[in-house]
């Protein structure tokens, strides 16, 4: 008398890959992750210019350089937000409507 037993395991992650895990979602997390990046790297040019300008004790060459760095970083968060309305734009363009949707695959609820 043989008795057969099953065994029926789940995934205790659930892990299922999302069905829109293409070039388009790999080109849409790329863009964001480098652009977040961008953004933090500015706000830390920033702070370190403003540090310069405080600790120059009234040193002209050390002033005009903190003001540099801060200019040039006011100048990278502008080139950043047209590089981010160019990149919708195109994205719209060629067929990605929410190219900054940060998606990745994993759990589907």
């Amino acid at each position: 008398m043989a008795t057969s037993y099953t065994l029926n395991l789940k995934n205790p992650t659930a892990y299922e890959p999302a069905g829109d895990a293409g070039l388009g979602n790999l080109l849409n997390n790329v863009i964001n992750g480098i652009t977040i990046a961008a953004g933090v790297l500015l706000f830390l040019y920033l702070v370190y210019g403003g540090l310069m300008f405080m600790t120059a004790s009234g040193d002209e060459k050390a002033v005009t350089k903190a003001k540099a760095i801060m200019t040039n970083a006011g100048i990278g968060v502008i080139v950043i937000v047209c590089a981010y309305f160019i990149v919708q734009i195109f994205g719209r363009i060629l067929g990605f409507p929410n190219i900054f949707d940060l998606s990745f695959p994993g759990p589907t609820p």
